[in-house]
């Protein structure tokens, strides 16, 4: 009975290892590419770590985007309030520069308009004195007119 047990045994043993090698040996016909990894270790412990590497890598900078971008996001939020501070104040800076310039204008406008009422009243002036001049010079005239008429006689 102990034969029996240990051919037994030895029977099952085969029939596990049999189909063991059966599954192994389909799945490595199935993945060609693990196959070929499994008979070439040394250049697939190189690719493995080349593949990790670039993982990491790919990961790493995905993490130092995402910082980037966080950190951005709120300079962005917080320097705003600042940001619309300088707005307002150069818009403000600029009303009053315009606001400025129009007082100029204006303010220049109305200096030659006063100095054009002074010279029309100065030369309204000369036009009256002249006119006084002339009635004056007239008189002399018929003055001395006057009194040479009767010397003549």
């Amino acid at each position: 009975m102990l034969e029996r047990t240990d051919i037994f045994k030895n029977n099952l043993n085969n029939a596990i290892q049999s189909e063991f090698s059966k599954i192994i040996h389909n799945w490595s016909v199935e993945h060609p590419l693990i196959n070929w990894g499994f008979s070439h270790p040394i250049l697939t412990v190189i690719l493995l770590l080349v593949l990790v590497s670039f993982v990491v890598f790919i990961i790493q900078n995905l993490f130092k985007f995402i910082n980037q971008l966080i950190t951005a996001t709120w300079l962005a939020i917080l320097g705003s309030p600042f940001k619309i501070g300088n707005y307002l104040f150069n818009f403000v800076k600029i009303r009053a520069t315009q606001k400025q310039t129009r007082d100029r204008e204006l303010s220049s406008v109305l200096e030659t308009t006063k100095q054009e009422l002074g010279l029309s009243e100065i030369v309204q002036r000369l036009e009256t004195l002249n006119q006084e001049q002339d009635r004056l010079l007239k008189q002399v005239v018929e003055i001395l007119n006057a009194d040479r008429k009767p010397s003549s006689e």
